[in-house]
């Protein structure tokens, strides 16, 4: 009885944890005009934290080359590339939403 218990609730878990995931995700196009436009805003106010964040594990990458040389430079410069191409990617996505909507197509 109690492990069945404990498997109901990991199952729960996991599944709140899909809805939480998928919720954190943005579908520009349902979004209005107003709201993209404020998306954009609040995107480009945190271009400077994300380019120091990413500034950061580039020089973290190459102090580890420099001093020791294994495998984690690649690593974090790995990561660094994820979190510009994720910041430029949705940055891209709503500009174009918008010029979609500004043109009425």
């Amino acid at each position: 009885m109690l492990r069945e218990t404990v498997i109901k609730r990991t199952v729960l878990s996991k599944k709140t944890n899909n809805a939480t995931i998928m919720a954190s995700e943005k579908n520009y196009t349902e979004m209005t005009l107003e709201e993209l436009v404020s998306e954009e805003q609040k995107l480009k106010s945190q271009k400077t934290f994300t380019a120091g964040f990413v500034g950061f594990f580039v020089g973290v990458g190459i102090f580890a080359a420099v001093t020791k040389g294994s495998m984690v430079p690649l690593f974090m410069w790995i990561f660094a590339f994820l979190i510009g191409k994720n910041y430029s990617d949705k940055v891209k996505n709503i500009r174009a939403e918008i010029e979609k909507r500004e043109t009425g197509a």
